[in-house]
């Protein structure tokens, strides 16, 4: 049985089941950490995050070997990359150059290859680099715990995985809408292949109009991004995850007014989940447990 546990600014969530093509999830456990315990992905009090996973680990029997983590963090660089077909360690070297301009000598960098669309030759991958000491940091803390991590996964990499193995998603160029605490990430979607994220802290009172307003604003920078790259393509529609705590008919109105619709995110037949728990409030942690 794997255990894959989510990290947020707040939020934490643990899902365990069987992974596969198709995933069956007989555990979802939601649990908040301290206060400024984690900013953006950095761990700010040791201690207090420490002791809020100890009582976690305690309160709900969690196995202490082979654990998963997808990691919510603003401090992984990633940019999506078209590359000719290479061994793994040639992909590395090249995806190591891409990062060379952001001055960010001894990351751990790594990658995800997108699904290849028709008539492709290349590869078009996922690349991420995360500074050294902060994946070190987790490690530490954990491993206070006693606690082995099998990977470290960035949320966006998850959140690919998933959408890639969604036939809904397969023609669909769209954004997907996900709320941590009071950050938003917001996901583009071109031809069912993940293109950009963004992460805009919100500072509005949850359920507002105000707040609408700022996560419409999301949504219109992605809409920029897609029109600044490809000038024919127009986004309509937007896909909510987990917007727990804001207002669907006053998110829905905000972001009509930029011309696009709203829609709950979709059903997924080959993602079993146990009574209480759903995938649209999922969406950053059981995309590791898709397997190709």
């Amino acid at each position: 049985m794997q255990t894959t546990i989510y990290l947020g600014n707040r939020r934490v969530q643990v899902l365990q089941g069987s992974a596969g093509s198709r995933a069956a999830i007989s555990r979802v456990i939601e649990y908040t950490i301290e206060d400024d315990c984690l900013i953006n992905g950095v761990i700010v009090d040791v201690d207090a995050l420490t002791d809020s996973l100890r009582r976690l680990w305690q309160l709900q029997n969690l196995p202490k070997k082979g654990v998963r983590l997808v990691l919510g963090s603003g401090q992984f660089l990633t940019r999506v990359l078209q590359a000719p077909r290479l061994s793994r360690q040639q992909m590395l070297t090249l995806v190591s150059r891409e990062f060379a301009d952001a001055d960010r000598s001894g990351d751990v960098v790594d990658y995800m290859s997108l699904r290849a669309r028709p008539g492709e030759t290349g590869e078009t991958v996922l690349c991420c680099a995360a500074q050294r000491q902060q994946l070190q940091s987790y490690l530490e803390v954990f491993g206070a715990l006693g606690v082995s991590l099998q990977a470290i996964v960035p949320e966006l990499a998850a959140q690919a995985r998933l959408i890639e193995a969604m036939p809904v998603f397969a023609d669909r160029t769209c954004i997907l809408l996900n709320l941590d605490g009071d950050t938003m990430l917001g996901t583009l979607i071109e031809q069912g292949r993940y293109k950009h994220a963004s992460r805009t802290r919100l500072f509005q009172q949850a359920g507002t109009p105000e707040r609408a307003e700022q996560i419409a604003q999301t949504v219109s920078g992605l809409m920029q991004f897609q029109i600044a790259d490809r000038r024919d393509s127009r986004i309509t529609e937007v896909f909510l995850g987990d917007c727990r705590g804001e207002m669907p008919d006053i998110l829905e109105k905000s972001i009509r007014a930029l011309g696009a619709e709203t829609a709950p995110f979709p059903t997924f037949e080959r993602i079993r989940f146990p009574a209480g728990g759903s995938l649209q409030q999922c969406l950053l942690t059981v995309g590791d447990f898709i397997r190709r």
